[in-house]
């Protein structure tokens, strides 16, 4: 438009060279929307159908491509590309497909891959069988597992699952269940039948004889207890000679025993009375409702349950009750001041003596350490002295080594004088040392306990002293008014056993049900006797064990020497033929041992030549030649030696030899060590898993079934002990056969035959359907082209 009156209209603005709808661009301009419509219509179309149209291309223009064959009813077929598509997508999607519809098989050690090829052949199969499947079951699988999911819609349900669509979802599952039927039927095919229940039963199994010689410690013992005539005299006299581990480990000790003293302060009412101590030690101190209730939880059953009722308590709001656990608390304040006085007024006796114990302490241990390195110092001089005599042995006329043994001799005589006085040195100071202690435990029980404590309390109520005639365990303590020293009953008595000194006072007050308690130590035993009544069978027992023991040694080894005798006996040739390669193998030996020490030799002297060595490697070589050097000079000693070990290695062979002739020799053997002998079996070797087997049978068929039940024929061992039972066995298995329909129980043929359906589909499902036994049982021809695991 223009911009003056003057301009014509429609005249073209300066710098314009054309409009919309001229030019170059004026076509495209004009027909913009036709185009944009032609393009897309064309690019929808060219993408809806070049799939297609490539798919026909590529039929017109290829070749059916080779493929893997199976053999199914004597007719050879091959496999399609859909069995391999659909065998691959069960094989990673078996979790998506509805439960049931297929069975769980194992594919062998390839794993999805070899599952996705076992699919394929397995579809192929199926429908070479005729196999087809009802889409209505396989609708009806899916809304199964619709219901089970939860799911609003069998679309959700196959959308969740990882499928595109519902079609998708039901030909899979319809592919699934035609495999399923496959598998269902051929598993129909299984053998469950009572003949092959049989068969499975004895399947490797394998029944053995064995002979089997006994000593029975046990019964022995009880055999010798019978016919004992051990007075009691005789067995004390056996218990005092045993030590406290050899008493304890036959629980001789009764509950530790302890005689006390007491001073006590009654709280009972009209006895103590707390304003004797208002200036003093309870100046101040007042009592809560929470410390009166803590003491009466804590006393409530000695002190305020009700008599003749069970579980029945004077309450605790009860003014009598409250006033009487005031009073309790008060008074145990009370003892506990008593106490620490009464204490520190013991330690000023008992000090002295404990630092005069602290003193010998320290020179005991000054001694024995002296003793020790003079020990030491005169078995160094011995050893030193021994290897120089066996040297001058070698070399009589050696001056130099003459000298060393005078030398050696004269320093051994000074060490020796050095221990004998290190010894009674320690000798005199152990005695010091025990003589202090004894001084210290007298001077903590002989502490004027009475005295002191009537110091303390004089001109104050309720306070008494007391004292026990005898030495009584804390279960009697709890009762004192049994003891007769009427001070009420003293749940808590166990602290007064767990002192450590005769004359020890008691760490802090006690409380009974009458009065707070101050207690001292007269006597104390910590592992004293049971009384003889109970003592004398656990002693009977003890000592008939240990004499059963012994025996039962003696015979074992009686037993080993008697077998390996006879044994020998029976293999001369054996024998003979070693003892001719005995002294071969000591030549060998010695010739070895000879080129290795000469090899080193020269090694050494080759090394020792070598130009501007390091004196360090000088003398380290120097070091190594004069060690081989004295090594070769001791052949002697080296031959013995290597007689020896080549005399065990003979030995050891004849034992091991003689073991396949135990059987024979057991009688004889057994005969002479006191063993019985019998046979045992023939037995099946899994005869222990059978059920409630260690009652069934007796303990030389259960030791024997328990442990060497895998035992070869001819094979045998022993003697050897079941530490349990107590027995030593001498064992062997004379006769190994295969395992028969008569040995089979009825029991476990049923308990077998139970489940057997279920154990032949659950083998079937994990080894008849793996892809080698796949392509065995289908002969699969695999194409040149077609490249496998195998190829």
């Amino acid at each position: 438009m223009s911009t003056t009156p003057e301009e014509a209209q429609g005249t073209p603005a300066p710098n314009n060279d054309s409009d919309e709808l001229t030019g170059v661009y004026g076509f495209f301009r004009r027909h913009q929307k036709l185009i944009v419509y032609t393009a897309g219509l064309f690019t929808l179309l060219t993408f809806s159908i070049t799939g297609s149209l490539t798919s026909w291309w590529d039929d017109l223009n290829r070749t059916e491509r080779d493929r893997s064959t199976i053999v199914v009813n004597g007719e050879r077929v091959m496999l399609a590309e859909d069995d391999y598509v659909f065998g691959n997508q069960l094989a990673r999607r078996q979790q998506g497909i509805p439960y049931g519809v297929m069975l769980p098989l194992r594919p062998g050690s390839g794993g999805e891959n070899d599952l996705g090829e076992v699919f394929a052949i397995m579809r192929r199969a199926a429908i070479t069988e005729g196999l087809e499947v009802s889409m209505s079951e396989v609708d009806r699988a899916i809304e199964a597992a619709r219901e089970f999911a939860q799911m609003e819609s069998v679309g959700k349900l196959a959308r969740a699952r990882g499928f595109n669509s519902l079609a998708e979802y039901r030909q899979l599952v319809g592919e699934a269940m035609r495999i399923g039927l496959f598998t269902r039927l051929q598993a129909l095919a299984l053998n469950c039948s009572d003949a092959e229940v049989m068969r499975q039963v004895l399947l490797y199994q394998e029944k053995a004889t064995f002979k089997v010689a006994t000593f029975d410690e046990k019964a022995r013992q009880e055999e010798m207890k019978e016919k004992s005539e051990l007075t009691d005299e005789d067995l004390k006299n056996w218990l005092a000679d045993q030590n406290d581990t050899q008493k304890a480990r036959m629980n001789a000790f009764g509950l530790p025993t302890v005689q006390l003293r007491f001073a006590a302060l009654k709280f009972g009412e009209g006895e103590f009375n707390p304003d004797e101590f208002a200036d003093g030690v309870l100046e101040g101190y007042t009592i809560t409702d929470d410390q009166l209730k803590t003491y009466y939880e804590a006393e409530k059953d000695s002190s305020f349950k009700l008599e003749d009722k069970d579980d029945e308590y004077r309450p605790f709001e009860d003014e009598a009750v409250q006033a009487e656990l005031t009073r309790m608390v008060q008074a145990e304040r009370v003892m506990i001041d008593l106490s620490t006085k009464l204490k520190a007024a013991q330690l000023a006796v008992v000090q002295p003596k404990t630092d005069e114990v602290a003193t010998a302490q320290n020179a005991n241990n000054e001694a024995q350490a002296a003793l020790q390195n003079a020990a030491k110092k005169k078995y160094t001089k011995e050893r030193e002295l021994q290897a120089k005599n066996l040297e001058l042995e070698k070399d009589k006329e050696n001056a130099e080594l003459k000298a060393a043994v005078e030398t050696l001799t004269a320093e051994l005589a000074t060490a020796t004088d050095e221990h004998t006085a290190a010894e009674s040195a320690a000798t005199q100071a152990t005695k010091v040392l025990e003589d202090a202690q004894k001084a210290e435990d007298d001077a903590r029980l002989n502490f004027d306990f009475v005295g002191e404590f009537n110091k303390l309390v004089e001109g104050k109520s309720g306070f008494v002293q007391k004292a026990l005639d005898k030495q009584v365990t804390a279960e009697e303590l709890k009762d004192l008014d049994a003891l007769g020293v009427d001070l009420g009953r003293w749940d808590r008595s166990m602290v007064a056993t767990t002192m450590q000194n005769a004359g020890s006072i008691g760490n802090g007050p006690g409380r009974t049900s009458k009065a707070a308690i101050l207690y001292q130590s007269q006597a104390m035993e910590a592992q004293p006797l049971k009384p003889w009544e109970e003592l004398k069978p656990l002693v009977e027992d003890a000592y008939f064990t240990e004499k059963a023991v012994a025996e039962g040694r003696e015979k074992s080894k009686a037993m080993g020497e008697a077998l390996l005798r006879l044994a020998k006996e029976k293999m001369p040739d054996f024998i003979a033929e070693l003892e001719k390669e005995r002294q071969g193998r000591v030549d060998k030996m010695i010739a070895d041992w000879e080129a290795g020490v000469n090899a080193d030799i020269a090694k050494s002297q080759e090394m020792l030549k070598t130009p501007n060595l390091s004196s360090k490697l000088v003398k380290a070589w120097q070091d190594k030649l004069g060690r081989k050097q004295r090594e070769l000079e001791g052949k002697e000693g080296r031959v013995k030696g290597f007689g020896l070990t080549v005399g065990r290695e003979i030995d050891s062979d004849i034992a091991e030899e003689a073991k396949k002739y135990y059987a024979a020799v057991m009688d004889a053997a057994a005969e002479e060590a006191g063993y019985t002998v019998a046979d045992i079996g023939p037995y099946p070797r899994a005869l222990s898993q059978e059920p409630r087997f260690a009652d069934a049978y007796d303990k030389a068929t259960v030791y024997v079934f328990q442990n060497q039940s895998d035992m070869d024929e001819g094979e045998s061992v022993g003697p050897v002990t079941d530490a349990t039972e107590r027995r030593s066995y001498v064992i062997a298995c004379v006769k190994v056969e295969p395992m028969t329909p008569a040995d089979v129980t009825r029991r476990h043929f049923e308990r077998r035959r139970k489940f057997f359906l279920q154990w032949q589909l659950r083998n079937g499902q994990q080894q008849a359907f793996t892809r080698k036994m796949m392509e065995s049982r289908y002969q699969i021809e695999r194409p040149a082209t077609e490249l496998t695991d195998e190829g």
